[in-house]
């Protein structure tokens, strides 16, 4: 091959290698017919995908569609409903609680779980757990107007019943701060080891206008057995266990307004207890005990009993005169109707205005059980104002 030749043939190569990389730039850098031209069919497609997403999302609950209850800062508001009525989120506590529990403090959040029964259908026992709360942002069990509970006993209403044969509760407390507002709640059956609100160790419990009931054939188990700090005001305790309320030695218990009826001890104190205007009747030990390093407070006072010497109070009321005991009066005379669960007082009971009311001594409530007024300098005993 000559110069000629080679000379010819590199040129060639050198055009071909030009012109093949020029190619390869273009097609790179140069839209497509069919990238010019938008894919018509495959725009509709997720034009047509965002309207069925929007159609399937529920819009927000109007709360004020299905009750009367009115929200307070921060609150979160499920309705549980046995029935599953209009407008129920869950059907059960134990349910909400699977669900909703999460960091409350983080969320800023106070959860409140509105019961009601819209047949009559009792709720089963529940365990409150995995929240994590504080004194601002913490769980709210509470009754729903028309379901809440009052001094007597109503099976229409919202409640917790739970059959037993040992170790059992019908609301077992796991979490640190807790408010129950106007819940019933029974543990019925058999069997040792039972308690009707069952706390761990926590911060700051409060137990306000239920209705707590006991029915087992032995002596044994609690009301409420509290480890930690709690308001108890306004509730009915009624059963045959060893205390309506148990205060263990690190437990700081204030107790206003409550009615005992039955129980070994209506209060066990191995802690630190202020009791203000309870009755305690039928008790089957001392109704108020102090037990190891227990005390009341040096305010405690007000606080009835059926028998002379067992009442709580300080000068100038006496526990062995009147009313401070029952004076040889029955329940039947005191209450109501008892045999049928109504432990309202009667007109004219002793307990009328024989208390302190809340002018008169801070945290004593402003209303009773039944959401009757309390006011004044005096109160009448108990839960329930008279009828």
């Amino acid at each position: 091959m000559n110069k000629q030749t080679l000379l010819t043939l590199l040129i060639c190569i050198s055009l071909t290698a030009f012109c093949c990389s020029c190619s390869k730039a273009t097609k790179d850098s140069a839209p497509t017919v069919e990238e010019t031209v938008p894919d018509v069919a495959t725009e509709e497609s997720v034009r047509k995908t965002e309207k069925t997403v929007e159609a399937t999302v529920e819009a927000p609950k109007n709360l004020a569609d299905y009750t009367s209850y009115k929200p307070g800062p921060n609150e979160v508001v499920y309705i549980i409903d046995p029935d599953n009525g209009p407008g129920t989120d869950y059907t059960s506590l134990n349910e909400f609680n699977d669900r909703e529990k999460r960091n409350l403090v983080l969320r800023k959040e106070i959860v409140v779980a509105l019961c009601r029964s819209s047949k009559g259908t009792a709720d089963k026992a529940a365990q409150i757990e995995g929240f994590v709360t504080s004194d601002e942002y913490y769980v709210k069990i509470v009754a729903d107007e028309g379901h809440r509970a009052d001094a007597k006993w109503d099976e229409k209403k919202y409640r917790i019943e739970e059959y037993t044969t040992i170790n059992s509760e019908c609301l077992d407390v796991e979490v640190e701060h807790l408010v129950v507002d106007g819940i019933q709640m029974r543990i019925y059956g058999t069997g040792k080891s039972n308690d009707i609100i069952d706390p761990e160790k926590g911060k700051k419990y409060v137990i306000k206008n239920c209705y707590l009931w006991m029915e087992l054939d032995v002596e044994s188990g609690y009301g409420i057995d509290l480890k930690s700090r709690a308001d108890i005001y306004n509730c009915i305790f009624r059963g045959t266990g060893s205390a309506g309320v148990f205060a263990f030695p690190e437990a700081e218990v204030h107790l206003y307004n409550n009615t005992f009826i039955g129980w070994k001890n209506a209060i066990k104190n191995e802690g630190l207890v202020k009791a203000v205007n309870n009755i305690s009747i039928g008790a089957s030990r001392k109704a108020y005990r102090a037990k190891d390093d227990g005390r009341f407070t040096d305010d405690s006072d007000y606080n009835s009993a059926e028998f002379p010497g067992q009442a709580l109070v300080r000068p100038p009321r006496n526990s062995q005169q009147p009313p401070w005991h029952l004076n040889n009066q029955t329940q039947n005379e005191i209450f109501v109707d008892p045999a049928n669960n109504d432990f309202n007082l009667k007109p004219g009971t002793i307990f009328n205005n024989i208390g302190i009311g809340p002018e008169a001594f801070e945290g004593v409530p402003k209303k009773d059980i039944n959401g009757k007024s309390r006011d004044g300098a005096v109160a009448t005993l108990g839960a329930a104002e008279r009828s």
